[in-house]
């Protein structure tokens, strides 16, 4: 059985990036959504192991949505991409159990070597 990733960016070329690199492992089926309102509709549809999400995103931003889907689905693991990364808004990614916060650019291989840890 694959595992589900879903991929939360705002900007589509950073999705299509990020999808196509990570389909390649046939481990895993890849899931998008461009904001987080949109992810949670996925994760309540889909039984999602990994949100792979942008941390500045418009309606509902990557902590947000990380802190809801604690409330809600406490075992889903999380990375937090940022390209406006600070010491605040690492602090509490990893207090709402972020496993890795990761600057964008994001190299693609130590992503990959990320995931492979957490699963």
């Amino acid at each position: 059985m694959k595992i589900n990733i879903l991929i939360v960016e705002n900007d589509a070329l950073i999705i299509k990036v990020l999808a196509d690199f990570l389909s390649k492992d046939i481990r895993f089926n890849v899931l998008t959504a461009l904001n987080g309102k949109a992810a949670l509709e996925i994760v309540e549809k889909h039984k999602v192991e990994l949100v792979i999400s942008d941390l500045k995103m418009p309606e509902m931003n990557g902590i947000e949505l990380l802190s809801t889907l604690r409330k809600n689905l406490p075992e889903i693991k999380a990375i937090i991409l940022t390209g406006h990364s600070d010491i605040d808004s690492y602090i509490e990614t990893m207090e709402l159990g972020a496993f890795e916060y990761l600057n964008k650019p994001v190299d693609l291989h130590l992503l990959k070597e990320v995931i492979d840890k957490l699963l």
